[in-house]
């Protein structure tokens, strides 16, 4: 075998070794971001959905230790009532619309960042809904009762198969550890989100109309 030879040989070598490397350190960091993204969505379908037990059980040993499952529930409640009134059909129908739309993946060590828009339903666009059933509460025989109109809207307004959403003025970042192989929310950071629709968007939630 000729110097040459040799010579492509060894320079072949280490290119396959260096792919082979790449192909480990991307599929590492794929590991992560798929592990954190999934506890990530996994919680917030739980939390929208209402099932606190289960939203509780994606958090960390030193926030649980912080928290009770009961306090918990109170302020995930108390965080839906930041964002809608009306009864509790009306909030709980309007909160399952809501989502955190997954931005970026950052990784440190055993620690992740993931970073989310925070979305909630367009009450705005409900309100053709509400006016015909107004329309159709007044023009009947039966006592008009503005609750029950505005539930029966909130119904079929959030029973679509897309209900239109918004970004308000704030989003959320989820810090993430890795604890017995598994992600954990160790902590859920608001941020302001200049890049929001409307900066009363609150007001559109809450039902308002005072928009200037």
């Amino acid at each position: 075998m000729t110097d040459k030879t040799k010579k492509i040989i060894a320079r072949e070598g280490l290119a396959i070794i260096s792919i082979l490397l790449i192909a480990v350190i991307m599929i590492g960091c794929s590991k992560v971001e798929d592990g954190s993204r999934r506890t990530v969505e996994k919680y917030s379908k739980a939390e929208f959905s209402g099932n606190y037990e289960l939203a509780y059980s994606y958090l960390s040993k030193s926030k649980k230790m912080a928290q009770s499952e009961a306090q918990f529930k109170k302020e995930v409640e108390g965080f839906f009532h930041k964002w809608f009134t009306g009864n509790e059909l009306v909030i709980r129908k309007l909160s399952s619309c809501c989502k955190y739309e997954i931005v970026k993946v950052l990784k440190r060590g055993n620690k992740a960042i993931v970073e989310t828009d925070f979305r909630v339903p367009n009450i705005v666009q409900a309100a053709p809904i509400v006016q015909k059933n107004m329309f159709s509460m007044l023009s009947g025989s039966n006592e008009f009762d503005i609750d029950a109109s505005m539930t029966k809207s909130i119904e079929q307004f959030t029973s679509q198969s897309q209900v239109p959403t918004i970004k308000p003025g704030v989003s959320y970042d989820f810090n993430l550890v890795m604890e017995d192989g598994e992600w954990k929310i160790a902590e859920i950071k608001e941020r302001k989100n200049p890049n929001s629709a409307s900066p009363m968007i609150k007001n559109l939630a809450h039902g308002r109309n005072d928009i200037k």
